[in-house]
């Protein structure tokens, strides 16, 4: 995604005292219904600030350290706030 108006954006962000990098750094991707049983184990092992669900399918053999690094936000509703 690419923010169009990256320059009035910037100054925005730089009135209120934040780096557009920091502030990106706050939101959180949302991974609810993703399919990553593909991705690489130990790709995985590092995917942190993200939405995830039960319906969020994870490699083999890594649901349980993700489940560890992972925050209740709802019920069925959890961010990874810790990379592995």
């Amino acid at each position: 995604m690419r923010d169009r108006g990256m320059p009035g954006t910037r100054a925005d962000m730089t009135a209120i005292g934040q780096r557009p990098a920091t502030a990106c750094d706050t939101i959180a991707l949302d991974l609810s219904v993703a399919d990553l049983s593909r991705v690489p184990a130990h790709e995985a092992k590092r995917i942190v600030n993200v939405i995830r669900t039960p319906r969020t399918t994870w490699p083999p053999g890594t649901f349980e350290e993700v489940r560890t690094r992972s925050h209740r936000l709802r019920p069925d509703i959890f961010r990874i706030t810790v990379s592995g």
